[in-house]
């Protein structure tokens, strides 16, 4: 039993100023016993209200009971005591030396990487006159030639993954629809059957560039090349073919064409532009290239980049 330091009461449960060496009980000591509790490790250096404002109070002016405890508790202050307390200083010091270790640590890599960004700008600054050293050399004509001819290479090596695929657009999105049967309605309209053992995938997908409110496009891959040019020429001989042929509401046509890359969309469109331009009467698309003729009788010439359109006259 312990008697509190402010009301003079025998406390059972009291907590203890590590300042003054007083105890209290809960009520007289100014923090709740929950409060008291979540200080954990802190408790070990807890001070009352008193000694937080002030220094430890004079003896004279507590009641007998209060001078007793104190003269008791100071008295009753061993080695032991004084040694376990140490110890829960040092305990509470150790981590500080991990501490300066990892500030150590810091302090190495923020210098090895002052030392890296040195470089990297020293290897920026070398890479940048080499560059405007090639940009300057004789050689840049040359160089942007190749490029050019790999960036045709490219494209016609992804056309011809599309050599299989027909593109149909117009086609309005309806939820839970099926494709195929799409696919089998425009085959009854131009008089060609598709079955499905002639079809690898069939499937919508949105044209780079389109916006959210345009229709996707149904991409269909036929299992062969044959297949696929005898469908397309079967549409062509068609003609037209209109919304309401495939059951669909409306007036809108529907296109089937070869499945051309972004590349070639984009060429056939400035195609068309420069050939009405020209006066040149046709412009088509087969086996996913584009061709071009001025009248029936005039050779018919193939479009592969943009700089070939300046030679149509």
């Amino acid at each position: 039993m312990a008697i509190c330091g402010r009301c003079g009461e025998e406390v059972s449960d009291p907590i203890k100023c590590t300042a003054c060496l007083l105890s209290f009980d809960y009520a007289c000591s100014g923090i709740t016993e929950a409060g008291f509790r979540k200080l954990g490790d802190r408790q070990a250096t807890w001070r009352c209200a008193g000694c937080k404002t002030t220094q430890k109070p004079s003896l004279g002016s507590q009641p007998a009971a209060v001078a007793a405890a104190v003269d008791a508790a100071t008295t009753s202050l061993t080695l032991h005591d004084v040694m376990s307390e140490i110890h829960k200083i040092s305990a509470q010091l150790a981590p500080l030396s991990t501490v300066v270790a990892d500030i150590q640590a810091i302090k190495t890599d923020i210098a090895e990487l002052k030392r890296s960004n040195s470089n990297t700008s020293k290897k920026l600054s070398q890479f940048e006159d080499r560059l405007k050293k090639v940009e300057a050399s004789n050689d840049d004509g040359a160089l942007k030639s190749r490029i050019s001819n790999l960036e045709v290479e490219l494209n016609e090596k992804d056309q011809w993954l599309r050599y299989n695929n027909v593109e149909i657009k117009g086609v309005p999105l309806k939820n839970n629809e099926n494709p195929f049967e799409i696919l089998q309605r425009i085959g009854t309209k131009v008089t060609y059957t598709v079955p499905k053992t002639s079809v690898n995938y069939i499937t919508r997908v949105p044209s780079r560039g389109e916006n959210a409110s345009r229709q996707k496009s149904i991409i269909v891959s036929f299992t062969n090349r044959y297949t696929k040019e005898d469908f397309i020429a079967a549409c062509r001989i068609c003609k037209t073919i209109t919304l309401d042929d495939i059951g669909f509401q409306g007036a809108g046509r529907v296109y089937v064409n070869d499945h051309l890359t972004v590349k070639n969309k984009i060429l056939l469109n400035k195609t068309k532009a420069v050939a009405k331009e020209k006066n040149f009467q046709y412009v088509w698309v087969k086996h996913g290239k584009i061709h071009v003729r001025k009248t029936d009788s005039s050779p018919v010439l193939q479009v592969r980049t943009e700089e070939e359109l300046s030679r149509l006259h």
